[in-house]
């Protein structure tokens, strides 16, 4: 059986590392590679071990790696043509050169690699997607059904930690108000499930939509004048996670940022729906009898 080994970087976090699962495995199979998945236990998933987070993949075999031999790895295909792993020799994917038997892919640039070589019609129309723990699987379970949670609007808000990030918002005061106005135009009587990483956000919106659930969590990272989750903290992590569940069970999400699964959730982008679409959903006019913008 040929094998194909991969492992993404000690920082990317679990979107990142399940878009690299979806490569893999989608060559893989195609080409009939038995794929083996390294997850790093590093600061990317605040030293998370896979299973205390996700349920078996179907076809490939994960295995949990230290931070350190992530590293190692990394430094190897950077410099030969070659890594050992698991006592044997892999030949590095790199774009344009010839695959043998045994390979090793690192990070996103070797698997996009990869999938270039599967045709489109061999790609599943439906992305990779993740399961969650026994124990994640329970709490999650336990929370659509007491509150309610496919009867309510998602907002997801994911604030950006990278200055150069494309994406907004940035963690300043300007880009969190121009984010929260259309938002804060919503109707206080929808029922909402709210998830982001900053507590100005969470509390803006907290306080303006009347029947608003939410996660409890820890805002203990300071920029800028204000908090934010901090990425490498354990029980920030499993609830994440939590969160990334719940939000693919509501009936709609406006999603700012993305979050893990988030093809398999109903989603509105800014900035949102037209007029006719928010009233062939139900959704309520805004206080002043005018459609949000």
């Amino acid at each position: 059986m040929k094998k194909l080994v991969c492992v993404s970087s000690h920082g990317s976090g679990v979107k990142h590392r399940f878009a690299l699962l979806h490569q893999v495995k989608n060559f893989g199979r195609l080409h009939g590679y038995d794929v083996h998945f390294l997850w790093g236990v590093s600061k990317g998933v605040a030293y998370c071990r896979w299973e205390e987070l996700f349920g078996p993949l179907d076809g490939i075999r994960v295995s949990n790696i230290s931070e350190a031999e992530v590293a190692r790895l990394d430094r190897d295909q950077h410099s030969h043509d070659t890594v050992a792993y698991d006592g044997e020799r892999l030949d590095v994917v790199k774009d344009g050169r010839q695959l043998t038997d045994r390979l090793f892919a690192f990070n996103l640039p070797a698997s996009g690699y990869l999938e270039r070589l599967v045709p489109n019609s061999a790609r599943p129309k439906m992305r990779l997607l993740a399961t969650p723990s026994d124990a994640i699987r329970a709490d999650v379970e336990a929370l659509v059904l007491e509150h309610q949670l496919t009867a309510r609007t998602g907002i997801r808000v994911r604030v950006t930690e990278a200055p150069r990030d494309r994406r907004k918002p940035h963690r300043n005061q300007a880009e969190l108000d121009d984010c929260l106005t259309p938002l804060l135009r919503l109707a206080p009587s929808v029922p909402v499930f709210i998830v982001t990483d900053s507590e100005y956000i969470q509390q803006s919106l907290a306080a303006h939509f009347r029947s608003a659930f939410l996660l409890q969590k820890e805002f203990d990272l300071t920029e800028n004048g204000s908090r934010y989750v901090h990425r490498s903290d354990k029980p920030a992590m499993i609830t994440f996670l939590k969160e990334a569940f719940l939000l693919c069970q509501c009936r709609r999400v406006i999603n700012i940022g993305g979050f893990l699964n988030d093809q398999s959730a109903r989603i509105w982008l800014p900035p949102y729906l037209a007029a006719r679409a928010w009233a062939s959903a139900g959704i309520a006019l805004t206080t002043d009898g005018e459609w949000p913008v």
